[in-house]
């Protein structure tokens, strides 16, 4: 008999692979023409169940789509379910509602809570739940896979002062992976929204040489990109 121990600790990741759980990507893609989307989890703990509770909401980022109450354009399938030990499971996103920008990308972020269970005579130790967070991206049926992966060859980059301008001319969101500034590996460099422009600070000024590369569809790195000014 197992009950949900509800006093676990909660873990923010940013994949979801702790204690024999694992995401099956590290985001998904819902294409316009597809009636859906989907992300397994696999549980290859031989002894535990989890409870697994999944949701979408709007990704913390300027030129995401904000999501307003009771108007979310997808729902998860199941929302929740129990995930026994050594198995997988299907969660499916489903898109419900129109709407959404037809010339550019939209982005979301999908939640992932995975709590264990606990046998009843173990009530006094602590299990540690996990949440992982994907990013969703909507891409619209008049953008293909080839342009998106190119996306971050059309990058426009321009040195200001102690830092890089970067523009996006394009309709994907492009989120950069590594980002080297004169030899200055930037942390956690980010996301460009479609048609935008962000400055990147470096440490210095008269910037002659920027690398970088991007993350793709499958969530592995581009080859690098080098501008010299």
């Amino acid at each position: 008999m197992f009950r949900l121990l509800l006093a676990a600790c909660l873990l923010c990741t940013t994949g979801l692979s702790y204690a024999g759980l694992t995401l099956g990507a590290t985001r998904i893609i819902y294409a316009g023409d597809g009636r859906e989307a989907s992300i397994s989890l696999l549980n290859s703990d031989t002894d535990r169940p989890y409870l697994v509770q999944s949701w979408i909401d709007s990704y913390p980022l300027p030129g995401a789509v904000p999501i307003k109450p009771g108007l979310n354009p997808f729902i998860i399938t199941p929302p929740i379910f129990k995930l026994p030990a050594s198995s997988q499971n299907i969660i499916r996103v489903v898109r419900v509602r129109d709407g959404l920008a037809q010339d550019r990308e939209s982005l979301f972020r999908l939640n992932v809570n995975a709590i264990p269970a606990t046998d009843s005579q173990l009530q006094n130790r602590m299990l540690i739940a996990t949440r992982s967070e994907l990013k969703l991206i909507y891409r619209p049926e008049g953008l293909n896979v080839q342009d998106a992966l190119s996306a971050y060859q059309k990058l426009k980059l321009s040195p200001r002062g102690q830092g890089v301008q970067i523009d996006n001319p394009t309709p994907y969101f492009v989120n950069l992976g590594e980002l080297n500034i004169d030899g200055e590996n930037i942390l956690h460099p980010g996301v460009i929204p479609p048609f935008s422009s962000r400055l990147i600070a470096a440490s210095h000024q008269d910037i002659h040489r920027v690398s970088l590369k991007a993350i793709n569809d499958y969530g592995g790195l581009t080859a690098r990109r080098t501008d010299q000014f």
